[in-house]
């Protein structure tokens, strides 16, 4: 075996794929409420959600636009990052005895394409919960959607604080326990407070 095939590092092209999916998801949630901020711009020192006396609340009826393609670019970089995700996972991982630092290295970024699922997948639950609960199927799609993305998020930190252990890195474990931490208590916050505000918005008038 030569020195080359040796010192080979492993392709990241799993860990690029779940960045660039995660920028997606983020300029699909940019793009979806860029009405809301074009409003703010086009009405200084006046009223942002009035659609007269120089308000820019007209603008934000092209929410019924950006919302849904936003939502859609936003699914599309999830989608992107489980992609990146199986190929992360497709990656053979050396044992200790072949090369312990490769082995560490190939163990981190699973980790970390895993934890990148977690704060995209919070950005656009509300998002994705809105349109399909209240624009295309109806408010029995909400709590669905809230459960499954917080059941994608809660997977996803699993794996990725398992990867983490296995890389036997202390520092690295350390820190991905604490973002842990702060996500699952970030997600709890706003799956609950996402499910009663649906709960109390689809309720009926009496």
């Amino acid at each position: 075996m030569s020195l080359e095939s040796v010192h080979k590092k492993p392709k990241r092209v799993g860990l690029a794929l779940s960045k660039y999916g995660a920028l997606i998801s983020l300029g699909g949630i940019a793009f979806a409420f860029s009405p809301v901020g074009l409003a703010f711009l086009s009405s200084p020192g006046g009223n942002a959600f009035s659609e007269g006396g120089g308000g820019g609340g007209a603008i934000m009826w092209a929410m019924i636009l950006t919302l849904p393609l936003g939502a859609i670019a936003a699914g599309i970089g999830i989608a992107l990052m489980l992609s990146g995700v199986i190929y992360t996972l497709r990656t053979k991982t050396p044992t200790a005895e072949e090369n312990a630092e490769t082995r560490s290295k190939v163990l981190k970024e699973k980790s970390i394409s895993f934890a990148l699922l977690v704060p995209a997948t919070m950005i656009t639950q509300p998002v994705l919960t809105f349109v399909l609960g209240n624009m295309i199927i109806g408010p029995a799609a909400a709590p669905v959607t809230i459960f499954v993305t917080s059941g994608l998020a809660i997977g996803a930190l699993g794996a990725s604080l398992a990867f983490a252990i296995q890389s036997k890195a202390l520092k690295f474990q350390i820190i991905m326990i604490v973002l842990a931490v702060l996500f699952l208590a970030g997600l709890f916050f706003e799956a609950t407070s996402l499910y009663m505000f649906f709960e109390d918005f689809n309720k009926p008038v009496s």
